[in-house]
């Protein structure tokens, strides 16, 4: 089975490397698998679930809050990203996805997720009540709208990582 290597990166830490058979993720353009000899691309990741399979069948869920991939295959591309006792292809395709927040799934508490969802739910609603009483001439008004649409990113984030704990569970 012809495998790529692959590596997920946050600025906080390198969250994955390994081998793998494939790499599925979501991109503005639609869903993407990435497979052994691959063609070259450079694409946005959109916020979802990316999912990494290994040659054991076993399939390794990432939650990704958006970032970025790049798909390089040429002759060693990949070579570094295998383990000791993996073997790399001459040929190799390396699939680096840097996102700005990632998570796997089994890091993700379920409950403290529910907890957060619930504050967040609390904060959009109280910023989005503090802006509709402004008007377009008050100085805070900017400041308010900021604050709002950072509560919005949190609860969606925070909604996503639900969804991903949740379908994960369930299969």
């Amino acid at each position: 089975m012809a495998m790529i290597g692959v590596e997920v990166v946050t600025p906080e830490r390198n969250l994955f490397t390994g081998a793998a058979v494939s790499l599925v993720t979501k991109t503005s353009e639609g869903d993407l698998t990435v497979m052994a000899e691959h063609a070259e691309l450079i694409g946005d990741v959109i916020p979802g679930v990316t999912k990494i399979e290994f040659a054991s069948g076993e399939i390794m869920d990432v939650v990704v809050h958006g970032g970025f991939l790049q798909v390089h295959t040429e002759e060693g591309a990949a070579d570094d990203l295998f383990r000791d006792g993996e073997e790399a292809p001459a040929r190799s395709t390396r699939v680096t996805l840097l996102a700005g927040v990632a998570e796997l799934t089994t890091d993700i508490d379920l409950a403290q997720v529910d907890v957060e969802i619930a504050e967040f739910e609390v904060a959009v609603d109280k910023f989005a009540a503090l802006l509709s009483g402004k008007g377009p001439e008050d100085p805070t008004l900017k400041e308010s709208e900021f604050e709002l649409e950072q509560a919005r990113t949190a609860l969606d984030r925070a909604r996503l990582r639900k969804l991903a704990v949740s379908a994960k569970s369930a299969s």
